[in-house]
């Protein structure tokens, strides 16, 4: 009986690490991808802030718009409607430099408020 358990148990703790390992294995390349896809995402919404501070909201939206809307008629977008595809996407980009200017001010007051906790 004894035998039989130990048996039983070396089974499912072997089948539990091949598990393991297998999810490990095939779950670690997607995850990474999305990481890193999330962290170029990340980035190129902060430098997009940092450049429409530098020069104009309005010029940095319709800048984005446009490439925006290059980028659609490139995947296939039909080209009758290219021309209505101007005002939603510049909507969208100023929307995108507004939320990026309250994350960082957002992440800037965290960092702060970290940082005085830490000193003091």
């Amino acid at each position: 009986m004894v035998r039989v358990i130990g048996s039983l148990f070396k089974g499912i703790s072997v089948w539990s690490v091949k598990q393991a390992i297998s999810i490990v294995r095939h779950g670690a390349p997607p995850a990474l991808r999305m990481i890193v896809w999330t962290l170029g995402a990340t980035l190129w919404v902060l430098a997009m802030g940092a450049v429409s501070l530098h020069k104009g909201t309005p010029y940095t939206a319709r800048m984005i718009a446009k490439d925006w809307k290059g980028r659609a008629v490139e995947a296939g977008f039909p080209y009758l409607w290219e021309d209505h595809l101007d005002a939603p996407f510049y909507v969208l980009a100023l929307l995108t430099i507004y939320t990026t200017w309250i994350l960082s001010v957002f992440i800037l007051a965290f960092i702060a408020d970290m940082a005085m906790h830490l000193i003091f």
